[in-house]
């Protein structure tokens, strides 16, 4: 059982690194990079972990937050609180 789960952490830290390097091949700058490969990284983990698919949606929206990736997707929707 251990062995299979450091399999599966070593198959999703792959495919991350895989997607930044691509990304970065195809010229997107570094927040469009950090952000594809959090996105990448949420999508990868809930289906190698499925029992924790919750939590790791939370945890992929949290980094998106703290990192700043989204903040100017908030800004460029134009979304303000009326009243």
């Amino acid at each position: 059982m251990g062995n299979r789960l450091v399999l599966k952490f070593g198959f999703l830290f792959f495919l991350i690194i895989l997607v930044g390097l691509i990304s970065q091949g195809l010229g997107l700058n570094t927040q469009q990079t950090i952000s594809l490969c959090i996105f990448f990284a949420s999508v990868f983990a809930t289906l190698l972990f499925w029992d924790f698919r919750v939590a790791i949606a939370f945890l992929g929206v949290a980094i998106l937050l703290i990192t700043h990736t989204v903040a100017r997707f908030f800004s460029d929707s134009d979304l303000k609180q009326q009243g």
